[in-house]
């Protein structure tokens, strides 16, 4: 089965007919969609693709910018997609996993850009290293949070109770220093991991 999916900015969305028309020409039989408002990661219309995958359908988008935003958010599609066993076909591009041709490219491609995430992760970690040891941090002060309830509002957000929105309001801080505290968490947590075991 050919299935549609449009990945658009809140700014973009006076053209979601556009889009979908383009893929309706190509003869697909059903169409996703997500509307993305500034940074926001929630996109209900990729997660009803997910779910409604068959083995065998095959995915058809206007270009990969319709499928991801990113290097992370592009291979986490495709794992999503060769776990299910369905094939990609972008438009603009010219790609064609049901072709032998197309699949090879794909796994080649795959295999770079997780080359490239890896290297672009180590380097982050070595400049924060390295500011950590000169006793600073890149980067302008980040708002103060507390760690206390922070990690007790996480914990309700990762069981769903509540969202980044509610969390941003009940710390007083916005949703994007709510996600570099997570980031710069996560990334001395493996610095200090990383350091435990070179010793």
């Amino acid at each position: 089965m050919l299935i549609g999916y449009i990945r658009l900015s809140n700014y973009e969305k006076l053209f979601l007919e556009e889009c979908e028309n383009v893929l309706l020409r190509q003869g697909v039989r059903k169409i996703y969609s997500d509307i993305i408002c500034c940074r926001d990661d929630y996109r209900p219309g990729l997660k009803a693709l997910f779910n409604y995958l068959r083995e065998g359908d095959v995915i058809i988008v206007e270009d990969f910018h319709r499928l991801a935003n990113g290097i992370k958010d592009f291979l986490m599609v495709v794992e999503v997609f060769k776990d299910k066993r369905v094939d990609l076909k972008s438009l603009n591009e010219g790609f064609d996993t049901t072709t032998p041709e197309g699949y090879r490219v794909l796994e080649i491609l795959y295999k770079l850009l997780e080359y490239v995430k890896q290297m672009a992760k180590e380097m982050q970690l070595v400049g924060y290293f390295e500011a950590m040891k000169e006793g600073k941090l890149p980067g302008r002060k980040a708002a103060m949070i507390d760690a206390e309830l922070f990690g007790k509002l996480e914990d309700e957000f990762s069981k769903g109770r509540i969202t980044r929105k509610m969390m941003s309001e009940e710390l007083g801080v916005s949703i994007s220093t709510i996600r570099k505290y997570e980031k710069l968490r996560d990334d001395a947590v493996k610095i200090v991991d990383s350091s435990d075991g070179s010793e």
